[in-house]
């Protein structure tokens, strides 16, 4: 009885997984498709190859919102054959204003941006996206 348990915990783990990874490398038609649920596109889209394949992919800003206030995060759309890729998202910060985002030499995302009760404070971030883990990294900036 107890083997029976494990082994049927064991087939719905790994059935959760495998609905996870599919739905992490569904091929979308358009690079707006490719927001997670309760995302809502922002734009500021800027077009660069960020996984060395010389194919143009697109990183792009994107809000959720939690309770009283906004969340703004870096997404990104990996270009493949069929499709985009979604990326993982990387959070830039709470009720901020987005100004600007610029690719950079090297495939670097920068995202510029101000903070403050009347934004008037100006912070920027820069990126450089892993193509490995399907995610940026916040990098120095230069």
């Amino acid at each position: 009885m107890k083997r029976i348990a494990i082994i049927t915990s064991l087939v719905l783990l790994a059935l959760s997984l495998a609905v996870f990874l599919t739905r992490e490398s569904v091929l979308h038609q358009d690079y707006k498709q490719v927001l997670q649920d309760g995302y809502k596109y922002f734009g500021n889209e800027v077009f660069l190859d960020m996984d060395n394949d010389q194919v143009e992919d697109v990183a792009f800003l994107v809000t959720r919102e939690d309770q009283d206030k906004t969340l703004f995060y870096l997404a990104g759309a990996i270009r493949k054959e069929g499709g985009y890729l979604r990326t993982k998202i990387s959070l830039l910060g709470e009720n901020i204003s987005p100004q600007t985002t610029e690719k950079r030499d090297g495939g670097v995302v920068l995202v510029n941006f101000a903070v403050g009760a009347n934004p008037s404070v100006g912070r920027s971030i820069w990126f450089k996206f892993d193509p490995k883990k399907l995610q940026f990294i916040e990098v120095k900036g230069s």
